[in-house]
């Protein structure tokens, strides 16, 4: 009898264990949600203790996010890595972020998330407002930035035309009152589709610009706090 009782108890522990081992599952979405890239559909990437296509049928019959639109195609496990099952939260919730974080850099909008992000120049005159004596080696002064924003529509916030609910100033100090104009021939043609990754090529891109001889503002290139500065 206590054979049977041991034998009872480690069956149902493994089974209370496969319960709890998480999977990462990746679903693409139909045509109704935004895309980052032609081509390359929306995607739901979560984590569940379900399996995969067990979840699948439970999202399509109407259990699901509130930002979600549409209907659901197909697993798409093709774009995760062969990740074995986990019963460790710690561990599936970074196999998330990194799934997420991958599919999002190959083009793929991911989990609501459809921003594209661009590095864009504006051509500052240092001559309005307080002087700026400082104007590198070519006399010009521009600024570099990264916006999910469309680029005009982040021009009118640095030239002020476009202000928050308060009337507060939206656009960068170190522009506002310059004057700033778009330099569509020095911005970089590529876009991003993360956050982190827009943060590095707008400093790469500023580095660069100020290697060529321009003062660049912004927050891009590490400026020295000088009097020749100010």
């Amino acid at each position: 009898m206590r054979k049977n009782s041991k034998q009872a108890g480690r069956k149902h522990s493994r089974a209370t264990g496969n319960q709890r081992r998480r999977h990462i599952v990746v679903i693409e979405l139909d045509h109704k949600m935004k895309v980052r890239e032609p081509g390359k559909p929306h995607l739901y990437v979560t984590s569940t203790m379900r399996r995969p296509q067990d979840l699948l049928d439970r999202l399509q019959r109407g259990k699901r996010p509130s930002w979600m639109k549409g209907e659901l195609v197909r697993l798409r496990q093709d774009l995760i890595f062969n990740y074995r099952p986990t019963t460790s939260k710690k561990v599936i919730d970074r196999r998330l972020e990194e799934t997420k974080l991958r599919v999002a850099r190959m083009g793929y909008a991911v989990n609501g998330d459809a921003k594209v992000w661009s590095v864009y120049v504006l051509d500052v005159d240092p001559d309005a407002g307080h002087p700026l004596l400082e104007r590198g080696r070519l006399n010009r002064v521009i600024y570099v930035g990264q916006t999910s924003k469309d680029v005009d529509t982040r021009l009118k916030e640095h030239r002020g035309e476009s202000v928050g609910r308060k009337g507060q100033y939206l656009g960068a100090p170190s522009v506002k009152g310059r004057k700033p104009r778009l330099n569509r021939e020095l911005a970089p043609k590529r876009q991003v589709f993360t956050k982190e990754d827009a943060i590095k090529l707008e400093s790469k891109h500023a580095q660069k610009l100020s290697k060529e001889g321009y003062r660049v503002l912004g927050d891009g290139v590490q400026k020295k706090k000088s009097k020749a500065q100010k």
